[in-house]
Parts: C-alpha cells; sequence; structure tokens
C-alpha cells in the first residue's frame, strides 16, 4: 500500500536527525583535535512587503548566535540604507558543524523588548550552510525573503507570548439596519466599514499594575488617542487587517483602505486585530458610502460610527449589538450586529522556528484513504457490533490500508477528551430495544449521579430521554457494559445477551489512551466537535448549548495531543471555523482543515462561511489553513473549480455517505482530490447502519433499571 507523508515529517514530529551522508563525510574529515575557528558570515536578504514602524526583518537557527529557534531571541537585522528593502547582518559563526536558519519579520515593542512574529519562512528545514562553505563577499549576492531553492514559502506567525491576543470582528450586510431606509435600498447601498484601534488611558488603572474595571466611557475622564490603521501604537504592538473571506479577490489579509471596505449585500469582512495591550485598547468602528451619481474622484461620505470598548468583549466569542450613530447629529439611526472572536495563547507548550507543518504533501498515491471514525458508522460484523469511534474500528481501519482515521473528541464534565459523534446520550426507559436496529450501551450509575442529570434531561418526541454529554464524568464512561450476540446464535438476532467487554470495542475511549495504542504509522484526522447554530430558529443543533469557554476547550484538547502524540501525523478539522482559527494561531506544528456543511443539507447553519465550498476556501486562504473537508457529491458538482482552489495553496478531502461508494472515490480520485474520508474502508458494504446508540442506565445502589 503505498502512503503520503508529509514533505517535512522529520521536521515536525523529532529533532533533526544526522544530517546526509555527504554531510557527515565533510564533518567525520575534521579531527576531533583540530580547533576549527569561528568566522564572520554576512547574511542581506530582500523584503519586498511593506513594513510597518516597528517591524524589523530578522534572523533565527540552530545555534546559540542566532537565538536556538526562539522567537524572542531572534536576531534583527538592520537596512542597508533608510529608504532600501534590503536587510543585512554580520554574525560570528561557529563552523564545527552545519548551521540551519531561516528569516522571519517580527514586530518589537520598545517598551519592553517583547517581539511578536508576524511573518516567517516555512521551508522543511530552512536554509543552510554546510560546515564546510566559504563566503566569497565580493560576489555576494542577496536572499529573497521566503524564496529557497526557488520555493516561496511564507506563513503568518502563530501567538508565541503570554500576553499577546488575536481578536477578530466579523461583519455582514445583515449586520446593518437603519431606521429611515427601506430594506430593499438597505440592500442595494454599498456601506464601506473602516475599523481604528484607539488607545485608552484609563484613571483608574494605578501606576504598575491594571485596575480591574477600565473607565472607558468618550468622555473628558479619560484621554484617547487614535492611530492609523497601518501604522501602530508608539509604545504597545497592534496590527488592523482585513478581508473578505466570501471573495477570492480580497480573501488574503491586507491593510485597509483610507476610507474602509465595501460591505455589499453577499461580502462577509473579517478584521483580524493582534494586540499585546488589549486591556486598553478601544475601537471606532466607521461607516461610510458613496452619493448616487458620483465623478471617481469625489471621496465617500462619512454618515456614522460606533465605538466598541475593550469591556465589551468578556468572552472568547460573543455577538454586540450597537447603535449605530450619525456622523453628524451624533443621534441613533439604526443599529448594528458585530461578532467577535478572542484568541488567547497556548501557555503549556513552547513552540520553536524548527517545526513547521509545512503546507505540503509529498504524493506517493493518487490521494489519502481515510476511515471515517475507523470503519465507519455502527454495524453487525462477524457475531458482533464493529462500533463507532472505538478502537478496535480504527484497528480495523489500519489493517486494511487506512493512512489516516478520522475520530469526534469532544471534552466530558471533568474536562477529559473523549472519542465520541454525537452531543448528546438517549436515553432509553424501556429496556426492551431492538438490538437489531440500534447499538445498545449500558451505564451503572449512582442515586446521587442520576440525580444530578435529571436537571439537564430533556424528553424528545421519540419517547427518548437526551442528556448533554458533557455533563457525564469520564468515571460514568469507565463502568459501561455493551451488548453482543450469543455464540450460538446469529449475529443480527435480538436474543442478545450483557456483558463486560475487554475487546477493545468500548465505546467512549479518552483521547489519549487511542494516542496510546494506536499504531503510530496510522495518522488522525481530529474533528474537535463544537455544535452550530440553525439558520431557522437560531438554537443550536440537537439542542445543544455549549457552556464552556471555547479557548479553554480547545487549549486542552491540544494540549492532549501535544503530549501524547509523539511521532504521529495529526490534522485537526472542525465545522467550527473559528475553532479553526483558533487551532491554527495557538500552535505551528499541526495543519488545520476546515469541515463545509453539506449545501443540500437542512438545517442550514447561521454562520455562512460554513455553507458553501467557495466561501468556505476564501475562509480558509485567509487564516493559512491546510485545506477544506467539503461533501463528495459538492465537490463533484464544481469539479472545475477545484484545481482553481489548489492553486491557493487549499487542500481538498472529500467526506460523505455516497464517499463509500467505489464508483463515487474513482471520480473523487479523477478531479484529484487529496484525501478521501469514507465508512466501511473494510469493504463490509452489505450490512445496514445501526440507525442510532441507545442507552440503558441500571441504578448501583439498587441493582435496577433507572427510570428518569
Amino acid at each position: 500500500m503505498h502512503r503520503w507523508f508529509f514533505a517535512d515529517e522529520e521536521q515536525i514530529c523529532r529533532k533533526p536527525e544526522t544530517p546526509t551522508s555527504a554531510i557527515t563525510e565533510t564533518e567525520q574529515g575534521v579531527s576531533s583535535e583540530e580547533e576549527i575557528p569561528d568566522s564572520e558570515w554576512k547574511f542581506t536578504v530582500k523584503y519586498k512587503r511593506k513594513l510597518c514602524s516597528n517591524e524589523v526583518v530578522a534572523i533565527t537557527g540552530n545555534i546559540e548566535i542566532m537565538g536556538k529557534w526562539q522567537v524572542n531571541q531572534c536576531v534583527a537585522m538592520t537596512k542597508i540604507k533608510e529608504s532600501s528593502n534590503i536587510w543585512t547582518i554580520t554574525l560570528n559563526l561557529p563552523r564545527k558543524c552545519d548551521i540551519y536558519y531561516r528569516y522571519l519579520v517580527c514586530a518589537i515593542n520598545r517598551l519592553n523588548g517583547r517581539k511578536l512574529l508576524r511573518f516567517w519562512e516555512t521551508h522543511t528545514r530552512g536554509r543552510r550552510i554546510r560546515s564546510g562553505d566559504v563566503q566569497d563577499l565580493e560576489s555576494l549576492a542577496y536572499d529573497t525573503f521566503g524564496v529557497c531553492n526557488g520555493i516561496n514559502k511564507i506563513q503568518r506567525g502563530w501567538i508565541c507570548s503570554a500576553d499577546i491576543r488575536v481578536l477578530q470582528f466579523r461583519f455582514q450586510r445583515a449586520s446593518f439596519a437603519l431606521k429611515k431606509m427601506e430594506k430593499d435600498k438597505q440592500q442595494e447601498c454599498i456601506m464601506y466599514v473602516k475599523l481604528s484601534l484607539l488607545k485608552v488611558k484609563s484613571k483608574d488603572v494605578e501606576e504598575g499594575e491594571h485596575s480591574s474595571k477600565l473607565s472607558c466611557s468618550l468622555s473628558k475622564a479619560s484621554t484617547i488617542r487614535q492611530e492609523s490603521s497601518e501604522q501602530t501604537f508608539a509604545k504597545p504592538l497592534a496590527f488592523c487587517e482585513v478581508a473578505n473571506v466570501a471573495r477570492v479577490n480580497g480573501s488574503a489579509l491586507h491593510y485597509q483602505p483610507k476610507y474602509g471596505t465595501p460591505c455589499g449585500p453577499d461580502d462577509i469582512l473579517l478584521f483580524h486585530l493582534t494586540l499585546d495591550d488589549m486591556l486598553n485598547t478601544a475601537y471606532l468602528v466607521d461607516l461610510y458610502t458613496y452619493p448616487a451619481k458620483v465623478s471617481e474622484d469625489i471621496p465617500p461620505y462619512h454618515f456614522a460610527y460606533q465605538h466598541i470598548l475593550p469591556q465589551q468583549l468578556t468572552n472568547s466569542e460573543g455577538i454586540l449589538k450597537l447603535n449605530i450613530v450619525c456622523a453628524t447629529k451624533h443621534q441613533p439611526i439604526g443599529t448594528m450586529t458585530v461578532e467577535y472572536l478572542l484568541i488567547k495563547p497556548l501557555c503549556t507548550v513552547d513552540f520553536s522556528m524548527q517545526e513547521s507543518f509545512e503546507n505540503q504533501l509529498l504524493r506517493k498515491k493518487s490521494c489519502l484513504d481515510i476511515g471515517h471514525r475507523g470503519c465507519g458508522k455502527s454495524f453487525w460484523h462477524q457475531r458482533d457490533i464493529l462500533r463507532e469511534n472505538t478502537i478496535k474500528s480504527f484497528s480495523k481501519a489500519y489493517e486494511h490500508g487506512a493512512d489516516f482515521i478520522e475520530l469526534d473528541v469532544q471534552l466530558t464534565c471533568d474536562k477529559v477528551a473523549i472519542v465520541y459523534h454525537d452531543f448528546q446520550l438517549y436515553i432509553s426507559r424501556q429496556d426492551e430495544v431492538n438490538r437489531d436496529e440500534f447499538d445498545v450501551v449500558k451505564l451503572h450509575l449512582e442515586a446521587n449521579e442520576v440525580n444530578n442529570l435529571k436537571r439537564y434531561a430533556k424528553t424528545l418526541k421519540s419517547g427518548l430521554i437526551a442528556i448533554p454529554l458533557n455533563k457525564f464524568q469520564l468515571q460514568h464512561f469507565k463502568e459501561v457494559t455493551i451488548y453482543e450476540a450469543s455464540l450460538d446464535m446469529p449475529s443480527t438476532s435480538s436474543a442478545t445477551m450483557c456483558h463486560k467487554d475487554t475487546s477493545l470495542n468500548l465505546p467512549f475511549p479518552t483521547l489519549e489512551l487511542l494516542l496510546k495504542k494506536l499504531p503510530l504509522k496510522l495518522g488522525f484526522v481530529i474533528d474537535i466537535k463544537w455544535p452550530q447554530k440553525i439558520r431557522k430558529n437560531f438554537h443550536y443543533e440537537e439542542n445543544f448549548t455549549p457552556d464552556m469557554d471555547k479557548n479553554e476547550y480547545v487549549d486542552i484538547i491540544l494540549d492532549t495531543v501535544l503530549r501524547r502524540a509523539a511521532n504521529r501525523q495529526i490534522i485537526f478539522s472542525s465545522f467550527d471555523p473559528d475553532i479553526c482559527t483558533m487551532i491554527r494561531l495557538k500552535q505551528n506544528r499541526y495543519p488545520v482543515m476546515f469541515i463545509v456543511n453539506k449545501l443540500e443539507q437542512e438545517p442550514k447553519y447561521l454562520d455562512l462561511r460554513c455553507n458553501s465550498l467557495l466561501q468556505a476556501s476564501y475562509f480558509a486562504e485567509s487564516m493559512e489553513f491546510f485545506g477544506i473537508i467539503a461533501d463528495a457529491e459538492n465537490i463533484l458538482e464544481i469539479s472545475e473549480e477545484i484545481h482553481n482552489i489548489q492553486k491557493r495553496n487549499i487542500r481538498i478531502f472529500g467526506w460523505g455517505d455516497t464517499a463509500r461508494s467505489e464508483q463515487c472515490r474513482r471520480s473523487l480520485r479523477a478531479v484529484d482530490v487529496d484525501g478521501i474520508i469514507f465508512d466501511r474502508i473494510n469493504h463490509v458494504t452489505d450490512v445496514e447502519d445501526l440507525k442510532q446508540t441507545i442507552i440503558l442506565i441500571d441504578l448501583i445502589e439498587k441493582a435496577r433499571k433507572m427510570s428518569i
């Protein structure tokens, strides 16, 4: 079975091995007794993009003088001339071994010296100076930032300091409602949105420490200073960029135009702010529009504004409903809805620039074969249920040639990452459940545990009782019993018996257990579960309302993987676009893929980024995701666009019920998708899926079935 590998698998997963044989010979040719003197080496690089006032080009590498790959220890370079875009530095290098290095762009806080990684080169091992190389200064040519051996690779940095925050504001055309304008005219009117950063100085902040409450009202009590969107504050670091994630020609993050960015009926504006003093930063939203039939040289009309204060941004995500204030009369003329996302750093792990998830796969076969939940949805197989998201199902998928497996991860009440698909556990009052059609699982709980869970129970029309999975603790799932067929009965008979299982076929395995038990050669596509709001009624899917901070939720799962994954290949994914963004900006070790909802599927998600394959690709490009995962039928419907998407460095995986068909998979490979996530990778296609997992509950103390 041919396989794919990350081109930089060794770089991502472990420390670089001994250099190639040619290099080793060079190093071995030097006697251990022979002293190799240090020598000066001049580094010169051209940076073509525009830099802000406190941004500099720097260098880092695998030796002490270059900072040992650490962002805060990198060495800033200097311009040859103030008007030039050529940067240079001369370093005294040890010559006993090969030197690896990269160029980067960082912003430096002049107040405390803190460095913020803005962009960096992400080639597999970086640039190299061999121990025997000699520099010819007379014919010295400069490097080009991001280009190494003819390959251009530049990526946005991750959040590498505990004090840095990334804040995103999202506007759609429906975000604005003006009182005296008809709805049809509002749809036709194109607004231009400008977001500016304001420095807030609070009278309540004592010297040397921050007060818990800021006096941020726009009054004489506070001093506010507005900065240009393309510049940063004189002391703290602050960058404001924008992307229109609904259009291909505006999806890359860029600095704002002078009069803002147009927000038409089909546009989605994403403002991306990087801050190191969020507590003392406020935001001014200015709205512009062009009068009808005006000449091109006439500037737009500034008709409204509103402020957003730091104390309004208390959670990891939220929705702000604000008045639109007339720019001339300073009276409310409408309302606007602003969605925000706050991303905090992952502080439990230190990341370095030695590692990069290197958005490129080394192709050794047409596409990756990925087992959906292992061998797919649960079904009867050989007198047993081959249960989805279990070690047994994942192992079977690997035995049948899976390159990766896809698994669903969410947290228990005690914040342990477990693998299970549904957001709710569906509990039956009746002991008689058709086990030909349902996967029946029994939990054993004490009376006080049952009484506590009753508070969250909801009775469905089907008669089942739904309790959110995140109200259960890990201990509740350790004493689980599953049902299997008797050896003298056909596998589909309802005459089954209940016993403790020891065959790794138990549901609710922890993510840590899977990372430990499954073969290291088996890659993981980890789908981080988070319910989406439904467009029709604004409720969450499965009527499951999340109650945990999203930053903490993501951090726990990331920390589990980073501690236990070793050199396993990992791809993170989620239906939630904000979780994808968080994973991308919290670390630099694993790639991220955004899962797109099936276009014809009802109900539709409220977030427009989730319901269109093309819009999802624009969003993925703006956040520099590894790619997108889309329904197989939707991919084939726009097959002519697949190569255009891939040209923008976006990988595409196909998934869905139709992908279990061999004919469908052949069609997907024909349009050159990069991977297929499908059921029944073990080639068992003549058995129906079980409809649902049904939970029965026994009271431990009274040894009888529970009736909620």
